[in-house]
């Protein structure tokens, strides 16, 4: 099956995160995989079933896409909160130290997340050398570890500040004024989403659903999930943050 950049970025998130969402399936129609599925499984009522049990079957997805997607989900079990706090604290990167952490996962199946998640930990964010290394020591191509590196969002190319500030700006929170919160935030701070501070205190991020549609607009700050954030309670936490 020939596949476009585009639909391979859609199957990525899909295989990875599954279905949750009409976008989902409305990107389905527009890439014009509803209409292979329907030839593969014709009388499936429910799209949704049919997308993720096509894609439960798809050999010609890139191995890393398989490989990654049980640690993903793996990761997205346990939570973030530990994660996110080591996260905002960075650190000067270490070779040796790097080529340790890698060595200790290269026993893990799909290695690549997890092991570039465990760097962020450590670091605080990616550094360039960093590919090389994860490619060398788990045997892969440099070029795998920029597509995991590219593909999930989490990742930091550069060091962060002490607090990790991070609003939703999925289609809820949008739609339950979660851009004016962002507006907020980053005439607040001084910075727009993706940048840290002067003062290396606070890294503002934008967040692609936090799992708390139900109580948009969300946030999360230092790890910890915060749902139905309005102007002031926002303000009220970046000045915690800024202390």
């Amino acid at each position: 099956m020939d596949i476009s950049a585009a639909t391979l970025k859609w199957l990525c998130r899909v295989v990875c995160i599954g279905i949750n969402s009409r976008t989902d399936l409305k990107s389905a129609a527009d890439l014009k995989f509803l209409h292979h599925l329907q030839q593969s499984f014709p009388g499936t009522s429910n799209r949704k079933a049919a997308v993720e049990h096509k894609l439960a079957r798809a050999p010609w997805l890139p191995k890393f896409v398989w490989e990654s997607a049980a640690t993903y989900r793996e990761l997205r079990k346990r939570g973030t909160r530990e994660t996110d706090r080591k996260v905002g604290r960075p650190v000067d990167f270490d070779a040796d130290k790097a080529r340790d952490i890698v060595a200790a996962h290269q026993h893990l199946s799909g290695a690549v997340l997890p092991t570039l998640r465990a760097l962020q930990e450590t670091f605080g964010y990616i550094d360039e050398r960093a590919e090389r290394i994860v490619a060398e020591g788990l045997n892969v191509t440099r070029a795998e570890v920029h597509g995991v590196l590219t593909f999930y969002h989490d990742f930091r190319r550069k060091p962060g500040g002490r607090h990790l500030i991070r609003l939703c700006r999925a289609e809820a929170c949008q739609a339950a004024g979660g851009e004016a919160l962002v507006a907020q935030a980053e005439a607040e701070l001084g910075v727009p989403c993706g940048e840290t501070t002067a003062d290396g205190a606070s890294t503002l991020e934008a967040v692609y659903c936090l799992g708390l549609c139900a109580v948009a607009p969300a946030g999360m700050i230092d790890g910890r999930p915060i749902g139905r954030l309005e102007q002031n309670r926002l303000a009220a936490l970046l000045s915690e943050v800024r202390r």
